[in-house]
């Protein structure tokens, strides 16, 4: 939206005013000048009219497409957004009465909610029956927080503004033309002459004023169904119901709230530059989930991973057969790692809200000394996974059981539409067994070969991409022999590539977290609240008690 145009079309207006009351019509008529002046009045109506037909476009109220989704949307999340672009849609079909009447907004986001409702549970038959009251407190609060700052920047004057007041917006034409009427009336008695000029003045003002309200109301309409939209789906998708104040911690700054814009969202570091503060978000887990087939070099990279000067080791106690290691990434180390490990690290913690990377070690599958419990807690981590990295062996093309271990994850996913399907890279190990396998001289540039070691490399990638498609996000090269100095790769090629899905893993994450937390407290939070109830009572009971016996005493 812009402002200054509009400030430009009502500027253009209110000259000949200005001007008629400083140098005074009376004085003008005495003058001679009189009929050389009046003509300014239809000119600049006139540019105002030219310019609001050039700036239609620009004025008319923001289009349904500009909503940007939030990045840990699922599939059916985005797929009821449609929804509410269709309810905005129906802004051409909506009176500028309508708009201006408080209970036509109450009902327009019913039918929303009900709309909404429907596509999440398509038995529905009313739009908060399935859903608790901390649900409809929280998107209530939310959405009412969000218009109301929406207000307060873009309305001048909103907090004078009362419903009566934006009632006469919808009125404000009808006495504005009435009385433009008897003043072109008296002029035209006066001059004949100015009866050509109240034509024009007809026919510009009237239409720029039409538009004016009209775009006032409308983008107050927009913006309103959007907000409602918004929260009513998050309502829906259960992300909710652990409270107003924790969904805040958890959000990241949206592009489309107010004061916020595409680089408060997507570029953190320009803002330290400029000195000022980036948004910050409550610190999330994201879980990288290791897995691959026996004999991978599942463990080799991790120890590459957590062994270089960048990183420190903890193991965190978890499972029988998963380990947990803490990836703590530091900033400012020496560039003897390489450039693209230096810019992962000046991204992780400070710049995206994520203070732990946790690295998920699993068993080896396709193994038949797997046991079926090593094998149950492997595709527990890998459902909890944000992250997930398929460790293949580069020289053993049998790649059967890794596709389908990411086809029984699309599965559990399509079964479970709360979560979000985790961002996948495959990291190719052994790539110095490669042909020539006597040959090891890296750095190597796979990606415009020109030695046969790495068309070789450039061979195995291309070959992993035809098999897995898009189930893969991207496909990595490296080698984690460290018992014979074969260390390459991992900071060249596999850092920078988790750098390019970190931001949708945490998007994963957010996911998990918002839903963990609630199922996981269920239950406790019910036993506290009745703790709670039955303290209270008791306290209420014998402070009555004591005031009933004082009485009587």
């Amino acid at each position: 939206m812009k402002f200054w145009r509009w400030l430009v079309i009502v500027a253009l207006y209110a000259v000949p005013i200005v001007v008629f009351s400083t140098a005074g019509a009376l004085a003008l008529y005495r003058s001679g000048q009189y009929a050389w002046v009046w003509w300014l009045a239809p000119l600049c109506w006139i540019g105002a009219w030219l310019l609001t037909r050039a700036w239609r476009k620009g004025l008319a109220p923001p289009a349904v497409d500009d909503f940007s989704a939030p990045s840990y949307w699922t599939d059916r999340d985005r797929q009821a957004w449609h929804v509410v672009e269709s309810h905005q849609r129906r802004i051409a079909q909506i009176q500028p009465k309508q708009l201006t009447d408080p209970h036509f907004y109450l009902q327009s986001v019913m039918d929303l909610a009900l709309a909404i409702a429907q596509h999440y549970h398509p038995k529905a038959k009313d739009p908060i029956g399935s859903l608790t009251v901390l649900d409809l407190l929280a998107a209530s609060q939310l959405a009412i927080e969000d218009s109301a700052q929406w207000c307060r920047q873009y309305i001048p004057g909103s907090h004078l503004l009362t419903v009566d007041h934006w009632r006469l917006l919808g009125k404000a034409p009808a006495w504005f033309n009435v009385a433009g009427n008897f003043a072109w009336a008296a002029s035209v008695l006066m001059n004949p002459v100015n009866f050509g000029r109240f034509m024009i003045s007809k026919f510009t003002t009237e239409s720029a004023t039409r538009q004016l309200r009209e775009h006032a109301l409308g983008w107050f309409y927009m913006v309103f169904v959007r907000n409602a939209g918004f929260y009513l789906i998050e309502m829906n998708s259960g992300r909710l119901r652990g409270g107003a104040a924790r969904y805040r911690r958890l959000q990241p700054p949206l592009p489309w709230h107010p004061g916020v814009t595409a680089a408060a969202t997507d570029d953190t570091s320009a803002q330290a530059a400029a000195g000022r503060a980036a948004p910050r978000t409550e610190p999330l887990e994201v879980c990288i989930a290791v897995v691959g087939q026996v004999k991978a070099g599942k463990s080799s990279l991790i120890n590459a991973l957590l062994g270089c000067e960048l990183a420190e080791v903890d193991v965190l106690p978890h499972t029988k057969h998963v380990q947990r290691y803490e990836l703590r990434v530091a900033v400012g180390e020496s560039a003897s790692n390489g450039r693209s490990a230096a810019r992962f690290a000046a991204a992780t913690p400070g710049s995206i809200g994520v203070d732990r990377l946790v690295l998920l070690d699993t068993a080896g599958y396709a193994d038949a000394g797997a046991t079926r419990e090593q094998l149950g807690e492997m595709h527990e981590a890998l459902r909890g996974a944000d992250l997930v990295l398929l460790v293949m062996d580069a020289a053993n093309p049998a790649r059967r059981a890794d596709a389908k271990l990411l086809e029984e994850l699309d599965a559990w996913l399509q079964a479970n539409l709360r979560r979000k399907l985790p961002p996948a890279l495959g990291v190719l190990t052994h790539v110095d067994r490669l042909r020539p396998t006597l040959e090891w001289t890296p750095p190597y540039d796979w990606r415009r070969p020109s030695v046969p070691k790495e068309h070789s490399l450039a061979g195995a990638v291309e070959y992993t991409r035809e098999q897995f498609g898009s189930q893969l996000n991207a496909v990595v090269p490296v080698c984690t022999d460290g018992a014979r100095q074969r260390v390459w790769g991992v900071y060249e090629e596999l850092l920078p590539a988790m750098l390019l899905a970190v931001g949708e893993a945490r998007a994963c994450a957010l996911l998990r977290t918002l839903h963990a937390e609630l199922d996981q407290e269920r239950i406790q939070l019910v036993f506290r609240q009745l703790g709670q109830a039955c303290t209270g009572l008791l306290r209420a009971g014998l402070t009555e008690l004591l005031a009933a016996a004082a009485r009587t005493g």
